[in-house]
């Protein structure tokens, strides 16, 4: 099992003011780094007894159901590269690629996007994000989780 679990997240702009360098600076980690990882590690994913990769996702790259707060930086890396991970599950026979979503955890990073959004601190402990991600791991099968988006409590969401 490879995570890739690259994430940077530092403004929240509305589309109308993003700057093209910061986008940049949320697309080259949190998805060319992604693409790095998966392709450095796809012949050893192949000759896995279970191969599955994970991307950690996010709720703020969902197009379906998109949060209501301004993200025109980190919301579309986590769009692409949730994209990519399902295309992943889609060219490979063995593999098994998911996005995995932590929730919006108690994180250097995710506390500091709460307290530029006026919270105190992100709603999920790291402890239950990470209990959660587990159970969700132990039962990963291609048939039943390939090529869909979970969250750390085992919900499967809409991408």
């Amino acid at each position: 099992m490879v995570i890739a679990n690259a994430g940077v997240s530092y403004v929240w702009p509305k589309v109308s003011e993003v700057r093209t360098a910061d986008l940049q600076g949320h697309l080259t980690p949190n998805v060319f780094g992604v693409v790095w990882l998966y392709q450095a590690m796809r012949a050893l994913l192949e000759r896995s007894a279970k191969p599955v990769w994970v991307t950690m996702g996010s709720s703020a790259g969902l197009t379906e159901t998109q949060p209501p707060i301004p993200n025109a930086g980190y919301g579309p890396s986590k769009a692409a590269v949730h994209w990519l991970t399902k295309r992943i599950d889609a060219e490979e026979d063995r593999i098994a690629a998911i996005v995995l979503d932590p929730g919006w955890v108690q994180t250097e990073m995710g506390n500091s996007g709460a307290v530029a959004l006026g919270l105190e601190c992100a709603p999920v402990t790291v402890e239950d994000s990470c209990q959660g991600m587990v159970k969700v791991l132990d039962g990963v099968e291609k048939a039943s989780h390939g090529g869909r988006f979970w969250d750390y409590t085992g919900a499967l969401k809409s991408f």
